[in-house]
């Protein structure tokens, strides 16, 4: 469970930096000569496929992990499972977006 925590972390502080990007361009986003709105746009169409393919990754594993309880309606794993797998199609398929 540990390599997804630090996962968890190390996208965090790749969110920080689209944030930083955004505060710092927000009057200027539609201006396409504006580089770092490029880069936003690039970092973000890296980590949203990365983030959510290893969010299901570890969802899967979560509920192995809980063995016969992780497919019980109890442990609410199935609930989250189905509402975080739409997140790979969400704002572009995740498979469109590293094209």
């Amino acid at each position: 469970m540990f390599p997804h925590f630090a996962f968890g972390f190390t996208s965090a502080f790749a969110c920080r930096k689209i944030n930083n990007l955004w505060q710092k361009n927000e009057q200027n986003v539609f201006d396409p000569y504006n580089n770092d709105v490029r880069e936003m746009h690039a970092i973000v169409s890296v980590m949203k496929p990365l983030t959510t393919w290893h969010l299901m990754a570890a969802l899967q594993e979560y509920r192995e992990a809980c063995g016969g309880l992780g497919i019980s309606a109890y442990s609410k794993m199935p609930e989250v499972i189905e509402s975080a797998n739409v997140m790979t199609t969400w704002e572009g398929d995740n498979n469109v977006l590293l094209q």
